[in-house]
């Protein structure tokens, strides 16, 4: 071989060298890596969520990680929830570790800061090791947590609560529940959860439809009837313009409403804190009425149930108030505490027919009353000029179940001529496990009274004794075993009045949930 050709093999290699160095070459790494995460009630890790659902609230976590300064920059939104406390977790997803990085100034949304992470925190933020976890007094160990990874621009988290507020119509229903879910735009694919509580369904979809509007089925559930629904759909490029834009919502069915018994309209989670809607409830009987003073000294039996939801945003309240066993002329939500009587603020139109439903646009004061317990609903009827039954509004707690009967000799067994009458009104708190109450009567003088197990038309022994039942009403407390808490969950318990005259009990109430 001459020199020349050797030369020009030699530089022949030298440039194949140098091209396979430069095309192996790694990409370049980012000194600045994003990082996001949805904070949901779904992703807690809780060995047992009160009343059996996780929280309601939401939140989102983004941040950035330089490397050249090893600086966490972050800013936690959330909303529905007042932190007591919140950290970044050591943890991949599902599993639970120590505190990493502390966060300060939790009870307003955003939360912002900063944290000097060492190597090993560093690497564990980067492989999808920690987690943003919010902790609130009801839920110790974490309310909302989010599984923190670096931002994926193909992904967008979406959120809705669910209840009876949302569905068209509106309904009494107090169940409730949560939507989360996760859509790609590179695959197309919609990774969901649906946790509920308080209703069994026997159908579940995603239906196409703006807030307000109902729609046909867009994706069917499987698995229903336990919670969490959980499942993923591929979508169409329509399913997924309308997903992005408002245009879906997820609906249980069930057995007592066909047409859908709780609704949640889907909406996207962004930095900017997502407005929850808030769930309202009140109980509404005689036993909270104000009245100067009752005719036949005894409130009225009839019974009822206000159901709401309130929208920050647009400041407008959406209601459902049901009621049986009398017929109102007026109803209205009142301005007042508990036990205080005041003026009209909204008034009800065709009070005649069972629900009434409705909406309205509240002024700041209006709202501020509204969350406030400062505001009561009223119905008013000819007998009742004040109001024969009312109901106190509080926002929704998922831990509460309102309780209520008629008592009367009919229910007694066996029955007796009896014309004495009255009511009980209870409120069961899952958490606590207390059962408060008050129980009006009139007609009888009781020498004992009770609430006995027993299945309506059946007879059963003692669980809870009242003290002073010389008075009307009879109120008090008592904590129930998990026993004694099923059956008063599942119609198992009832009240007894007993007299000199009927000493194995004179009148009687089948105790039941109010719907």
């Amino acid at each position: 071989m001459t020199k020349y050709a050797f030369s020009l093999l030699v530089l022949a290699g030298l440039s194949l060298s140098a091209c396979k160095d430069k095309t192996d070459d790694p990409p370049p790494v980012s000194d600045v890596v994003e990082l996001q995460a949805p904070i949901n009630g779904r992703r807690s890790i809780q060995t047992g969520f009160p009343n059996g659902t996780p929280s309601l609230a939401t939140g989102l976590f983004t941040g950035t990680y330089t490397r050249s300064t090893k600086v966490l920059t972050y800013t936690v939104t959330y909303s529905g929830m007042t932190p007591v406390a919140g950290h970044l977790h050591a943890g991949t997803p599902g599993q639970v570790g120590g505190v990493e990085v502390s966060f300060t100034n939790v009870t307003t949304s955003p939360i912002t800061g900063t944290a000097t992470l060492t190597d090993d925190q560093a690497n564990k933020l980067l492989a999808g090791g920690m987690y943003a976890n919010l902790h609130s007094a009801a839920y110790g160990n974490g309310e909302i947590r989010g599984d923190v990874k670096v931002k994926d621009a193909n992904e967008t988290f979406l959120t809705a609560r669910i209840d009876a507020a949302q569905q068209v119509p509106t309904n009494s229903s107090t169940a409730t529940g949560t939507f989360a879910g996760t859509y790609n735009s590179s695959t197309k694919v919609l990774t969901y959860s649906v946790f509920y509580t308080g209703l069994t369904p026997v159908a579940g979809h995603i239906h196409a439809g703006a807030p307000g509007v109902a729609g046909g089925v867009e994706v069917t559930f499987a698995n229903v009837g336990t919670s969490p629904i959980t499942g993923t759909a591929t979508l169409t490029a329509d399913q997924a313009t309308k997903l992005l834009a408002n245009g879906l919502y997820v609906n249980l069915h069930t057995a007592a409403f066909g047409n859908g018994e709780i609704r949640g309209d889907i909406k996207q989670l962004t930095a900017t804190p997502v407005s929850v809607p808030v769930a309202l409830r009140a109980p509404i009987n005689g036993s909270q009425s104000i009245q100067s003073g009752f005719p036949n000294g005894t409130p009225s039996l009839a019974t009822g149930l206000f159901t709401g939801s309130y929208e920050p945003t647009t400041k407008v309240l959406t209601y459902n108030v049901a009621y049986t066993g009398f017929t109102p002329t007026m109803g209205h939500i009142h301005a007042g505490a508990p036990g205080v009587a005041g003026g009209v603020e909204i008034p009800f139109s065709n009070v005649g027919t069972s629900p009434i439903t409705g909406t309205a646009t509240l002024t700041a004061d209006q709202a501020t009353k509204l969350l406030g317990q400062g505001m009561y609903v009223n119905l008013h009827s000819a007998t009742y000029g004040n109001g024969e039954i009312r109901g106190d509004i509080k926002q929704l707690d998922v831990n509460e179940v309102y309780l209520t009967t008629r008592i009367d000799a009919a229910q007694q067994t066996p029955t007796n001529s009896s014309t004495a009458t009255g009511t009980f009104a209870g409120t069961y708190n899952s958490t606590t496990k207390v059962l408060t109450y008050k129980v009006f009567y009139t007609g009888l003088t009781p020498t004992m009274g009770h609430i006995h197990a027993g299945a309506p038309g059946v007879a059963g022994g003692v669980e809870i004794s009242f003290a002073n039942v010389g008075t009307s009403p009879i109120t008090g407390t008592a904590t129930l075993t998990d026993d004694q808490a099923t059956k008063l969950l599942n119609n198992g318990l009832y009240v007894n009045l007993h007299t000199a005259a009927f000493g194995n009990g004179e009148i009687r109430g089948d105790i039941k949930k109010v719907q």
